[in-house]
């Protein structure tokens, strides 16, 4: 079943390339359907990650007898503020 995230990931690799390269309507269409489908994937992946990293780092230091709880903390911390940073600018 690799094979078919491969596939899928030349195809459209292909698609993108010809599309700047080459001048067609329906290249243009779906290099802008792709775009648009990287933009809400991206997202939803970035979402997901930051949600896991939280929950992971938060359990590490509620349980308080976990090793390395203190970097788990400052991995809160710097997220929370550059999250902060993010947001505000």
């Amino acid at each position: 079943m690799k094979w078919l995230a491969t596939a899928v990931a030349i195809g459209v690799g292909v698609v993108m390339l010809a599309d700047f390269f080459y001048k067609h309507p329906l290249l243009d269409i779906l290099g802008t359907a792709f775009r648009e489908w990287t933009i809400v994937l991206t997202a939803f992946a970035l979402l997901l990650g930051v949600f896991n990293l939280l929950l992971v780092h938060f359990l590490r230091v509620a349980r308080r007898n976990e090793p390395n709880a203190g970097y788990s903390l400052l991995v809160l911390i710097t997220t929370v503020v550059v999250m902060s940073i993010g947001f505000w600018f």
